[in-house]
């Protein structure tokens, strides 16, 4: 039951460091094993008009980093490769208005473009304007730590030891504060 408490305290605790993630070197360093890096060929995406879709990443919790490579359809110089430091981000409120603006980012021009990136439920979209796909994703992204599980037989080498204890203090909060609300629940319909 514990372990319970524990997890979901993991959990929260990685959340809750990730907002000042690359303000504070103390937090930098607690994360940093965290951090992980999946690469996407073309043939990891799936396509639907000038949509490119993929799942996320095994564990994705936060993106910390982006790099496209995008292919020019109708390229006058073939052996150029076009390599775009980051996306255009966007959400299911903002997306429209950046396709529909003709001076977005996104569109091609100089054999350069930046995709749209929209995450939605269960899927990374990438959107281009027609002229361009995409060859080359790579998402640098914070990911899940493992759960505890039930038995601890090893030491937990997930997270750097330093964090061991403020996880554990973590889980004792969740816990009494739990335990104390379900006391008053109990108290409260009798």
């Amino acid at each position: 039951m514990i372990f319970h408490y524990i997890n979901r305290s993991k959990d929260e605790y990685v959340k809750s460091l990730y907002r000042v993630f690359q303000q504070n070197q103390e937090i930098t360093d607690k994360l940093r094993t965290l951090v992980s890096k999946k690469i996407y060929t073309k043939s990891d995406f799936s396509t639907e008009d000038n949509r490119w879709l993929t799942d996320y990443p095994e564990g994705y919790v936060f993106t910390v980093g982006e790099e496209v490579y995008i292919d020019i359809y109708f390229n006058a110089c073939p052996l150029l490769v076009v390599r775009t430091r980051d996306v255009l981000e966007a959400t299911i409120e903002t997306v429209d208005r950046i396709l529909e603006n003709s001076l977005s980012e996104y569109h091609l021009h100089h054999n350069q473009a930046r995709p749209v990136r929209l995450y939605t439920e269960n899927k990374i979209v990438l959107i281009t304007d027609g002229n361009y796909g995409i060859t080359k994703y790579i998402v640098t992204y914070l990911r899940n730590p493992k759960d505890l599980g039930s038995n601890l037989k090893e030491e937990y080498t997930e997270l750097p030891e330093i964090t061991h204890q403020e996880i554990v203090d973590a889980a004792v909060r969740l816990y009494l504060s739990e335990a104390a609300s379900t006391k008053q629940s109990d108290n409260s319909d009798n």
